[in-house]
């Protein structure tokens, strides 16, 4: 028999039952936690002509992989993505972009 601690809702709940299972109870280990949704706008550096900007996707798609991996596709052939990428080449929001782009073009890649 699942407990409250296994249940999504465990948390903010309030229902004590004993031996019995709730009727709102939810699996937390069936759930996935997403970084972004369809419809939100992404940032990403490309290179355009020799040269480094940040362009913007809207996602199209979102997947889940083996192991709850999360995959995003943006419906542009280069820009499909995992949670694993933003903060390194994807961005959810363009100051992030801008930083990391900042960060880039640096010389010697040290901190301001």
């Amino acid at each position: 028999m699942a407990s409250c601690k296994e249940c999504l809702y465990g948390d903010v709940c309030f229902t004590v039952l004993d031996n019995m299972q709730c009727q709102h109870f939810k699996d937390r280990s069936r759930f996935v936690e997403v970084s972004c949704k369809v419809g939100d706008r992404v940032y990403y550096i490309a290179n355009v002509n020799g040269k480094d900007k940040i362009n913007s996707a809207v996602v199209q798609k979102v997947t889940i992989h083996f192991e709850n991996k999360v995959g995003y596709d943006c419906g542009i052939g280069e820009i499909g993505f995992s949670n694993h990428s933003i903060g390194k080449r994807v961005f959810l929001t363009k100051e992030q972009a801008e930083q990391a782009l900042a960060k880039q073009n640096r010389p010697d890649n040290t901190p301001q």
